[in-house]
């Protein structure tokens, strides 16, 4: 009985992870329909983008060593 109640509770994950998506690619297409929006967006993957990079470099001098991202750097060096 635990066994079917465990695949019975999979089976539910799966649908509502399901939903999520479907959620999720409907709002990204009202995104990429939006030209304003799509380009605000693109603009602040790239501010997240060098915010991770600035992490992981603090996070890899800790450890001993420096992490070098050529094309980040350069996109940041023409954003300053």
């Amino acid at each position: 009985m635990a066994d079917q109640d465990t695949q019975a509770m999979a089976a539910q994950e799966k649908r509502e992870a399901a939903k999520q998506d479907a959620r999720t690619l409907a709002e990204a297409e009202v995104i990429r329909n939006n030209v304003k929006r799509f380009e605000l967006a693109k603009q602040m993957a790239v501010e997240m983008s060098l915010e991770s990079k600035d992490q992981a470099d603090a996070f890899a001098f800790i450890a001993g060593g420096v992490l070098h991202y050529p094309k980040m750097e350069k996109e940041r060096a023409n954003k300053e």
